[in-house]
């Protein structure tokens, strides 16, 4: 037998050996390990209840039986609501809360327990997370999870959240928690992901808007990618100075992160970590090609006009933003109403920039004449330096209304 067939044949039959054997122990263990994490589960909410504590000695056998007994799971009418729990006797006011996000380098997991009538937390659990052992790791420390506890978290603070995680030591007010140095990048994540929790649970227990809704409000004002996260400038300065083209650039981008964003959120329980960049962006770039077909074959004047630009919203930092930082670690519809909100966001932004731009610069509007003959036209306001100025005159009005604001 020649010898290169002799390799690939032992090659194929070692390989389908080892595979046969790892899938088979995998289909064997299955239920036993997915027992084993639902158990796992139900010790840590049973423990942010108050019912065991980390010192007694109770049988893995006995806990679903205990959990079953003493705790109600939280229903609400809308689907995508977060996981919680309350205990079965109607006088406790704790609630324990599912939490997910992404954290510095991994998805963050775990509970969070809620006294909704002193407005304090109970406490905080972890089940899983990435992060850097003996840095961001170090939020599974019994030491860092009890900064956590009796804060309150009823009021809003100047800056919008409930809680602030701040330097670690600097924490001199009640609704502040000792961080961890050298690992800011974490702690930021845990602050946003703690204060999404608490907004959303808060608000589906007062009757009021889901997560998606409470995102997608966020994405037009507070969280607006123009004025307060300055992302997507590139098109911003170059193609406000038609409304016409600035309005295509908008439904285009506001298709393109809805679409991506339900994508990338309906993948992403199956999707591989270590590669989940190099797939939002073959995701986002599907929809942009999507986009410039159709604009060639039914809008070809504009297509032209908008030239490299709409290719360029595979790169747009505010597409990858929505799609890494909030569709990976939400669900489907709450996914889908931010990046309606970042798209309707970014669309407030650049659409009043061009309806001062083109009539100023060309004295038109959606390409009809406004403005007599004889006006002297304000050719600056056709090239891009008049959009940067426009753009920093935006977020200068906007910053110093929110200051104001919170002044007040």
């Amino acid at each position: 037998m020649n010898e290169k067939v002799k390799t690939v044949i032992f090659t194929v039959v070692v390989t389908a050996f080892f595979i046969f054997m790892v899938s088979g122990i995998n289909a064997l263990l299955k239920e036993r390990i997915d027992n084993n994490k639902t158990v796992a589960r139900q010790k840590v909410i049973l423990r942010l209840f108050g019912l065991i504590t980390p010192a007694q000695q109770i049988a893995e056998s006995d806990i679903p039986a205990m959990f079953a007994s003493t705790t109600s799971k939280i229903s609400f009418s809308l689907p995508a609501a977060p996981e919680a729990y309350r205990l079965s006797n109607a006088a406790s006011k704790v609630c324990v809360v599912a939490f997910t996000g992404q954290g510095f380098w991994d998805n963050i997991t775990g509970f969070i327990a809620l006294d909704m009538e002193s407005k304090t937390i109970g406490g905080i659990e972890f089940t899983q997370h990435g992060e850097t052992p003996g840095l961001g790791g170090r939020i599974s420390e019994p030491d860092f999870k009890a900064r956590f506890k009796g804060k309150p978290f009823s009021a809003l603070r100047a800056d919008g959240l409930r809680l602030k995680i701040v330097a670690e030591g600097s924490a001199s007010k009640s609704d502040e928690i000792d961080g961890i140095t050298g690992a800011t990048g974490t702690s930021n994540a845990l602050e946003k992901i703690v204060n999404n929790t608490l907004a959303s649970f808060i608000t589906l227990n007062e009757g009021g808007n889901p997560q998606g809704l409470e995102a997608l409000k966020r994405m037009l004002w507070k969280e607006n990618p123009v004025i307060g996260q300055i992302l997507g400038i590139c098109s911003a300065l170059a193609v406000t100075n038609l409304v016409k083209n600035t309005m295509v650039m908008c439904l285009g981008l506001i298709f393109t992160l809805m679409m991506s964003c339900l994508t990338v959120s309906l993948m992403r329980n199956v999707m591989p970590r270590r590669v989940r960049m190099i797939i939002q962006v073959l995701i986002i770039a599907a929809y942009v090609i999507f986009i410039k077909i159709v604009l060639d074959a039914y809008l070809p004047e504009i297509s032209s006009e908008l030239g490299p630009y709409v290719g360029l919203i595979i790169t747009n930092c505010i597409v990858m933003g929505r799609t890494e930082g909030y569709a990976m670690a939400n669900k489907p519809l709450d996914s889908v109403l931010d990046g309606l909100g970042a798209g309707i966001g970014y669309s407030l932004v650049l659409l009043p920039i061009a309806m001062i731009r083109e009539p100023l610069g060309l004295g038109t509007f959606f390409g009809f004449q406004i403005i007599p003959a004889d006006w002297t036209k304000w050719n600056m306001m056709v090239i891009a330096p008049s959009g940067f100025f426009a753009l920093a005159t935006c977020i200068w009005i906007a910053n110093a209304f929110k200051n104001d604001k919170a002044k007040r």
